[in-house]
């Protein structure tokens, strides 16, 4: 845990359940080492791993998951959204990108089972884990997951997806998930231009196939003069009562020419 103090102290009370665990870093580890450090304290042969603003639907939920276990594969459960708009509309922008590109269907995700790899919902035995785990080297927010999902494809680790969904309850202000997403685009960027995506890896991504076609004909540096031009205008229509997935699509392409 690397809350802050007032809600740091609100979670140690969770170490009063009988088999809770509680760790409290300061400074926080990051999400990639928080992960590994927690593995690493399991005594068990399987891991589950739930976002901490995740809202469990299922009632038979662990045992859908330990039907399908086994020791050689990542099964992953799957991300869902409340059917109703969120009454706070500060938040539309995360549950509109968050029911349209985060929740689908095992089946969907299935078709390409390591770029779907999601680490809100996942159980993997700890054998596995040790073998991979999240890179550390990641900082800031985002795309260890995408990276993770690689190196399961290239290690030849089946994912199998269920639908296990996971309701993500902790929806992100506007502000907040343009932050986020800010920081994430970058990681992405950094991934690639490091050699820690390979090009195979690379061509799977939308976000990076289309970063690679407008460097390949030379126009970065005009897309990335375009969204200057426009970015104002654009995160005024996200952190609006209307926001365009469209516009936030076209933000992340303007983003990542920025970066790279």
């Amino acid at each position: 845990d690397g809350s802050d103090p007032e809600h740091s102290a609100s979670n140690q009370q969770l170490e009063a359940i009988p088999g809770v665990h509680f760790f409290c870093h300061n400074p926080a580890l990051g999400r990639s080492a928080n992960r590994n450090f927690l593995a690493r304290q399991a005594r068990y042969p399987i891991l589950l791993f739930l976002d901490g603003d995740a809202a469990v639907v299922h009632p038979n939920f662990i045992e859908n998951y330990l039907q399908m276990a086994d020791d050689h594969s990542v099964i992953c459960g799957g991300t869902g959204y409340t059917i109703t708009r969120p009454t706070n509309p500060d938040h539309l922008l995360r549950w509109k990108y968050g029911r349209a590109r985060e929740e689908k269907t095992a089946a969907v995700r299935q078709i390409h089972p390591w770029n779907s790899f999601s680490t809100f919902n996942f159980l993997i035995p700890s054998n596995l884990f040790s073998t991979i785990e999240f890179d550390e080297s990641i900082s800031g927010y985002g795309h260890e997951d995408t990276l993770f999902g690689y190196q399961l494809r290239t290690s030849k680790i089946p994912v199998t997806h269920l639908d296990n969904q996971l309701l993500h309850m902790g929806l992100e202000s506007a502000s907040q998930f343009l932050e986020k997403s800010r920081d994430s685009v970058r990681n992405l960027a950094n991934l690639y231009l490091m050699g820690k995506i390979i090009e195979e890896d690379a061509r799977r991504n939308k976000l990076i196939r289309s970063w690679l076609v407008i460097k390949h004909f030379g126009a970065r540096k005009i897309v990335t003069w375009f969204f200057r031009l426009t970015r104002q205008h654009i995160e005024k229509n996200l952190l609006g009562k209307r926001p365009s997935l469209l516009l936030f699509d076209l933000y992340k392409l303007g983003l990542i020419c920025h970066y790279g």
